[in-house]
């Protein structure tokens, strides 16, 4: 969630959420993964201090849905 802090070994975070049919989700530029149920997931590497999560979902006409979420990380 929006200002979740991670320490040591926690160095990932599962974005994750539901989506339509038909739409493509990308995490900060990367496809997630999505299943039949039209779940959606990508496994996100940390870097040490703050961290912006950038989703975004695009439907077959090109209609375009963002949301950003910033998390910090600390080694």
């Amino acid at each position: 969630s929006d200002g979740q802090s991670f320490k040591k070994d926690q160095n990932s975070v599962n974005v994750s959420g539901k989506t339509d049919q038909g739409v493509s989700v990308t995490v900060n530029g990367f496809w997630a993964v999505i299943d039949d149920n039209n779940n959606f997931s990508y496994t996100l590497l940390l870097q040490n201090g703050d961290n912006e999560i950038k989703i975004a979902a695009v439907d077959m006409a090109g209609n375009k849905t963002e949301k950003s979420l910033k998390v910090n990380y600390s080694q």
